[in-house]
């Protein structure tokens, strides 16, 4: 296990899924006037964590170029790398991943609530593009990558989501909270429904339906197995903030507010830890073993 890596990716999709999530998630659920509204007072930590997810980017390629090396991080193999740039899915989704980014920023400081959403999106799925889906081939490669880049959407929706929800709950207002908890609902389970949907088709196209009974005797499948079990957590929670906690706060929201924050923060807890498994299976052949 390359820990250093497996850590890296991770970051690389906790700064993309805030960065695509959070502007994406404050217009679908506020519209673009309040959106842009809130979003203008996250705009020096947004615009930091843009600056943050591209540093991210290149210590990741970078520690891509060291592992087709075998040598340290510093100094850079400049022949490899080049190489790497040109000629490979994952240098070219990266060179898009920082152009974009760079282009975020001054959404960012100008509030610009749908086109950093659009571009936050476009940089998002360029993970998808360096993934397993780039090594498909025909009409099965395009419906995976298709599925993969709005897998990485939905999932990256519902963690923007949760953010929100944990900022609004910081207010004391709690007219602040209740437009988002309400838009949480369909918002949060067209994601799940998403997200079931497109991991089924990744499953299918990485692993192969036929091999599926005998992934639990691979270190992939248990990685995987684990990922699932998580996902459920969450959704149990998720449940839990719809039909309990958010009823509550709809009544009594002083009451209602400490446990809804606390079980939000859990969910995103476990909505993180799942991505830092995303970022350890990238790194395992899914098929060896099977």
């Amino acid at each position: 296990m390359d820990a250093p890596a497996i850590i890296l990716r991770f970051g690389n999709y906790a700064a993309l899924s805030l960065i695509a999530g959070v502007p994406l998630f404050l217009w679908l659920a506020c519209g673009a006037a309040q959106g842009r509204s809130l979003l203008a007072r996250l705009r020096v930590p947004f615009a930091l964590l843009l600056v943050l997810a591209m540093l991210l980017a290149v210590l990741g390629f970078l520690a891509m170029v060291a592992g087709m090396t075998g040598g340290p991080l510093f100094p850079v193999d400049r022949e490899i790398a080049s190489l790497v740039l040109s000629a490979t899915a994952a240098g070219k989704a990266m060179l898009a991943r920082l152009v974009l980014l760079a282009v975020a920023v001054p959404l960012a400081m100008r509030a610009a609530l749908r086109p950093l959403a659009i571009v936050g999106v476009l940089a998002a799925i360029t993970v998808a593009w360096a993934g397993h889906a780039a090594g498909g081939e025909g009409m099965a490669g395009r419906v995976h990558m298709l599925a993969d880049m709005i897998h990485v959407v939905a999932a990256a929706t519902w963690i923007g989501g949760m953010a929100c929800l944990l900022l609004a709950l910081r207010r004391p207002e709690a007219d602040a909270v209740r437009p988002m908890l309400r838009a949480f609902a369909p918002i949060g389970g067209a994601a799940v429904g998403l997200l079931v949907v497109t991991g089924l088709v990744n499953g299918a196209m990485i692993v192969g339906v036929e091999r599926f009974p005998l992934l639990l005797e691979t270190a992939y499948g248990r990685l995987m197995a684990l990922k699932l079990a998580a996902f459920g957590a969450m959704l149990l929670l998720a449940a839990n903030n719809r039909f309990r906690l958010t009823p509550l706060f709809e009544q009594r929201p002083g009451d209602a507010r400490p446990a809804l924050r606390r079980a939000i923060r859990v969910e995103l807890t476990i909505g993180l830890a799942i991505l830092l498994l995303v970022g350890w299976l990238g790194m395992i052949d899914p098929t060896a073993g099977v």
